[in-house]
């Protein structure tokens, strides 16, 4: 086990890892700002934010799987050398991004009350301020929620070839961008003045990504030619491989929006302290989106060569570092947990509470978490979509979403323990990515 525990290569994993994790650290800071901001208006606001957060995590997500899939492919065909193919997956993501995007917000726009209406029950006084706040949001935020995903994308597709750090500044602008403007428009125009600040931030990284990507980088060769010179048997394989996985994070999404339904189900109370909980835990599992891409570069790259054997070193290299990651996360959660009574000195002192003790609860998955995720990319990189499936939507709607279900409506289980319940899947969720990883059927080049 000891050779597994590299040095030199542990290195040249952070140095991939590196600038997406400050990527996406900066841009969970700043939903950080986002929401004590917006608990500043008082936790209604908080609740009415989180619930349309959690409409468009399902898109978001969907929008993961399609650019991600693409990704597989991009990262494999890199490591081959095959640039007219890069350029090619490319636009095959786009065309499907742009058509998932004008069906989906073209319904949630003219359905927004109703959408919202599924997290928040407007049976007092607290929900149906809760529910109006939601509906401002949204009402701004839905008009811009396509470049986002385009901004998936692009990024995805720079980091499956190893250059994170064009999608890190162009997020880290994005985030100081939409900052600022926070710090401008919320106190003037509350919750419709964070949408606004997303929005305009979110068009600003676009065009950062899309400048780079035409004028400054030569790994994609890509315009116009690049739509009309893709062939029908590439657009069959990529969607093969894609729609599984997006399939994956559709479900996932909605799965995870579920669970918050549930959660909430009770008492705005109880949203709000998830809403918080997730929002400080995203600090920390801002690390493991990092990773995760280090995996399918270290492991796709590889498998794209047809370097096997080096391919299946490095995923057990991953796992011991994944091994270290999670016992230091584990310690890091613990102590944040003490802090969020001095960041939500506004809200309510049960959500400040709850959300104390929530955080604490995540924190001690963590290892689980983490060692999860490599074996999730690492399926993925090799086109195991079937496996990703399997392991990951498949546990959130089997086996969560029915003991919630039952925890919150048969029982008078209070929040943390309908919270342990739901988590406790994720040691089965880890051992049918190890089942799946002992087989290799993710050991091979699909490109």
């Amino acid at each position: 086990m000891k050779k597994y525990f590299d040095k030199v290569f542990f290195k040249s994993a952070l140095i991939i890892a590196t600038p997406i994790v400050l990527q996406q650290l900066v841009s969970s800071l700043a939903q950080l700002i986002d929401n004590l901001m917006v608990g500043s208006i008082n936790g209604q606001a908080i609740a009415g934010v989180g619930a349309v957060n959690s409409i468009f995590f399902v898109l978001m997500t969907a929008s993961f799987g399609i650019s991600e899939g693409a990704s597989i492919f991009i990262a494999q065909q890199y490591g081959a050398g095959k640039k007219e193919k890069i350029a090619n997956s490319l636009a095959i993501s786009i065309t499907i991004i742009l058509i998932i995007a004008g069906i989906a917000l073209t319904i949630i726009n003219i359905y927004d009350e109703q959408f919202i209406k599924l997290f928040i029950n407007d049976v007092d006084s607290n929900s149906l301020a809760a529910l109006e706040y939601g509906m401002k949001y949204l009402n701004v935020l839905v008009w811009g929620y396509w470049i986002m995903m385009l901004n998936n994308v692009l990024g995805s597709s720079f980091r499956a070839v190893g250059n994170t750090k064009i999608p890190m500044a162009a997020g880290m602008i994005a985030v100081i961008t939409n900052t600022c403007l926070n710090l401008i428009l919320i106190p003037k125009f509350g919750v419709e003045g964070a949408a606004f600040a997303t929005v305009c931030s979110r068009i600003i990284e676009f065009a950062i990504l899309f400048v780079i990507l035409k004028r400054v980088q030569t790994v994609f060769v890509f315009g116009l030619k690049s739509f009309t010179t893709v062939k029908l048997a590439q657009v069959k394989q990529i969607t093969k491989k894609m729609m599984p996985l997006t399939l994956n994070e559709c479900l996932w999404g909605l799965g995870t929006s579920t669970l918050m339904a549930l959660y909430g189900a009770r008492s705005i109370n109880d949203l709000a302290s998830i809403q918080i909980t997730y929002t400080i835990a995203n600090l920390l599992f801002v690390a493991m989106a990092g990773f995760g891409v280090a995996v399918s570069v270290l492991i796709g790259q590889k498998l794209g060569q047809g370097n096997f054997e080096e391919a299946i070193e490095n995923s057990k290299k991953l796992l011991a570092l994944g091994s270290i990651v999670g016992l230091v996360f584990l310690v890091i959660a613990q102590i944040i947990s003490f802090i969020i009574p001095l960041l939500y000195g506004n809200v309510d002192p049960i959500i400040q509470v709850q959300s104390a003790n929530l955080l604490r609860i995540i924190g001690l998955v963590y290892p689980v978490y983490i060692i999860t995720v490599t074996f999730f990319f690492t399926l993925r990189a090799g086109g195991d979509t079937v496996g990703v499936l399997i392991m990951d939507a498949g546990t959130v709607w089997l086996l969560s979403i029915p003991v919630g279900f039952i925890l919150v409506n048969y029982t008078s289980a209070p929040i943390y323990l309908i919270f342990i319940g739901v988590q406790s899947f994720e040691i089965f969720k880890m051992l049918i990515g190890f089942y799946r990883y002992r087989k290799n059927n993710w050991v091979q080049n699909i490109v």
